[in-house]
């Protein structure tokens, strides 16, 4: 809400004989009204004789909107695990925006759905912004560490190996396959 008074518009009226009785048409804005108002001032002397002029106006929000950062108990971090990760749904997470005019959108960055198969080991940060429709946005940051939580594994891993020696030998020609290391993330 934002209001006026006649005297907020009056560009210096005045009458040589009288004192000046001062109105306006509208006196008082909502969001509604945001943007270019015309407002009648109209101007009367003490005889009855009046002259109106229009003024322009103009209601600007300036009140950027509010909202509690989504896993602000948690210290804006969490952590997603596996190396197929994708970033989460912060949006979703977001009940409690407001704004004296409205809330226009919430988005984040980047995009839930987006892979953070490149970040693991990493930290990434993430924007939620929360816009109005005059353009005022408040941003808060959550950081995603993307954690891997699978041990690698081996194919062909042998406990022991016991082989006898070669007739007439010191040593054993051994044919055998090599341990092949796997992990997830490398898959």
């Amino acid at each position: 809400m934002a209001s006026i008074t006649a005297a907020d518009i009056d560009g210096g009226s005045s009458e040589n004989c009288s004192a000046l009785d001062l109105s306006i048409d509208i006196d008082s804005f909502s969001c509604a009204e945001v943007g270019e108002n015309n407002v009648t001032l109209t101007v009367t002397d003490a005889d009855g004789n009046e002259s109106i002029c229009v003024a322009e106006v103009t209601v600007l929000d300036t009140l950027a909107p509010t909202f509690t950062c989504p896993f602000d108990s948690l210290g804006s971090m969490i952590n997603v695990a596996g190396c197929d990760a994708v970033m989460p749904d912060l949006v979703s997470e977001v009940t409690d925006a407001m704004d004296n005019c409205g809330v226009e959108s919430i988005t984040q960055n980047p995009l839930a759905g987006v892979s953070l198969t490149d970040s693991v080991g990493n930290t990434v940060n993430a924007e939620v912004i929360v816009r109005d429709a005059s353009g005022n946005e408040t941003v808060c940051t959550v950081l995603i560490t993307v954690i891997d939580e699978e041990m690698p594994y081996f194919q062909n891993c042998y406990d022991t190996l016991v082989y006898g020696n070669d007739v007439n030998e010191c040593g054993a020609f051994v044919n055998w396959s090599a341990p092949v290391a796997f992990d997830n993330c490398d898959e």
